[in-house]
């Protein structure tokens, strides 16, 4: 599976504006994969204490 650090292991072999814009994809990647990570223990949580749950508005 590839990976944002795969990704940038890529940039030497493509010029400058295409290697930028490796950069900012896997910067982008990255942020994503801790958002979901978050949003999975988040809804683990949820799970897990369902008498808990309060609406917010």
């Amino acid at each position: 599976m590839p990976t944002p650090n795969a990704l940038r292991a890529t940039v030497a072999t493509v010029d400058r504006a295409e290697a930028e814009q490796r950069r900012e994809i896997a910067i982008e990647w990255d942020h994503v994969e801790t958002r979901l990570d978050i949003i999975e223990d988040a809804l683990k949580l949820y799970d897990r204490f369902p008498d808990d749950q309060q609406v917010v508005a």
